[in-house]
């Protein structure tokens, strides 16, 4: 109790407009969910925290949501928990909740005080770690994501650099770089690249064409650890990313191997099997997402609770031996089926 009063107190002294705020300010708790970038893997990124208490995610999933929405130009979002005693009730929520590529970290600092107090707090910084937004917004308002919090990130995510070509100032090959930003013919580009660094005209066409080559194998290495980790939690969002990524590297080494291995996928028998499962329980949750959560002992809830028991037992005798099941017995065990 006393530590929380100093840490409140803290808040106070140290949340206000006379302090300058910025990303190198914040010490971030233990891991909880994924993967904490590293210090030199979110320079250049917009970052948003946000607090929040895992039995209330109301706030957080619209946030999650709304930054996946941008794309890569999106956000770094990492939830923050106000107490590391909540770390096994996010692991068990979170990944219920769909939100699997969120990063979650337990008790952080900002210099003597702490992020996350009060849940609701959201501080935005931009790509160059500067605090852009810092706001505590009352958990229980109907207006607690208002639109000018998500304008904020929007306009901030497209002030921000190309998160590939980055501030680079190019003067050989700007055009290629040009094609890159604007994500067209990059197998062909690619290939150009290549071409450039082992037959240059000087020595500054080979300077930037090896660092521009060198950001797309950055954001292709990326774009398949991402994919890889969701051919378990989403395996029809993973193919459908392969696809993506394949023709956007056709006709280049890199995505030579990219379209290998997404034949791979299309021929294995058991992982069809295991995008099919994920579709069926897509249907299910969103049977689910139908629900009266206000009202759960309606008419109208026990007879949509009874249909999804009923699918779920289906879903069961068709995939119960797939890697899916394990979502299946999360929703049943959600909705006390």
């Amino acid at each position: 109790m006393i530590r929380s009063i100093l840490y409140a107190c803290a808040l106070l002294l140290f949340c206000g407009e006379s302090f300058a705020l910025t990303l190198d300010g914040v010490e971030f708790g233990k891991e909880v969910i994924g993967k904490l970038p590293t210090r030199e893997e979110m320079r250049g990124k917009v970052v948003v925290l946000e607090s929040f208490f895992p039995e209330n995610t109301d706030r957080l999933v619209p946030l999650y949501a709304h930054c996946r929405s941008l794309g890569e130009r999106g956000p770094i979002l990492i939830g923050m928990l106000i107490d590391d005693e909540q770390a096994d009730d996010a692991r068990r929520v979170i990944p219920r909740l769909g939100l699997y590529d969120l990063i979650v970290v337990g008790f952080t600092k900002i210099m003597d005080g702490t992020f996350g107090m009060q849940a609701g707090r959201c501080v935005v910084f931009d790509h160059k770690g500067d605090k852009v937004f810092d706001g505590n917004r009352d958990v229980h308002s109907e207006n607690a994501h208002d639109q000018e919090v998500y304008d904020i990130i929007s306009q901030t995510c497209a002030n921000a650099p190309d998160p590939i070509v980055g501030e680079y100032e190019f003067q050989e090959i700007a055009a290629l770089a040009t094609e890159v930003v604007r994500r067209r013919n990059l197998g062909r580009v690619y290939t150009q690249l290549t071409d450039k660094i082992e037959d240059p005209k000087n020595d500054r066409e080979k300077e930037e064409a090896e660092y521009l080559r060198g950001r797309l194998d950055w954001f292709i290495e990326k774009e398949k650890t991402r994919l890889t980790q969701l051919e378990t939690d989403d395996p029809g969002d993973a193919i459908a990313g392969w696809r993506v990524l394949s023709n956007t590297f056709s006709r280049c080494p890199p995505g030579d191997e990219i379209k290998a291995h997404l034949d791979e996928l299309e021929h294995d028998r058991d992982f069809r099997r295991e995008v099919d499962a994920d579709a069926a329980l897509d249907q299910i949750e969103e049977m689910a997402s139908q629900l009266d959560r206000n009202n759960w002992q309606s008419p109208d809830n026990m007879r949509m609770l009874q249909g999804i028991a009923q699918a779920l037992t289906a879903f069961d005798r068709r995939f119960g031996e797939t890697k899916q099941k394990a979502r299946a017995d999360r929703i049943r065990a959600e909705l006390g089926l």
